[in-house]
């Protein structure tokens, strides 16, 4: 598994704070496709009733995403 594996996926919805520019939106890296309630690399996941969005992001933006694929890209 490399850095490459992951999609940059937004979970529907909006952040709770808005206050990096993003609109409250944070790209997180998950393994899997868009629709899906796979489990990101920080851990979290899409809510009960919901999923990844369908649209991919241009980038991860989630601190501890962006930390862990660095953690898999120096092995």
């Amino acid at each position: 598994m490399n850095a490459d594996s992951f999609l940059p996926l937004v979970k529907a919805g909006r952040g709770s704070t808005a206050m990096h520019g993003d609109h409250g939106r944070i790209a997180h890296a998950v393994i899997g496709g868009p629709g899906g309630t796979a489990k990101a690399l920080c851990g979290t996941r899409p809510g009960m009733a919901a999923s990844w969005s369908a649209v991919i992001a241009p980038a991860v933006t989630c601190i501890k995403c962006i930390r862990m694929m660095a953690a898999i890209a120096d092995k």
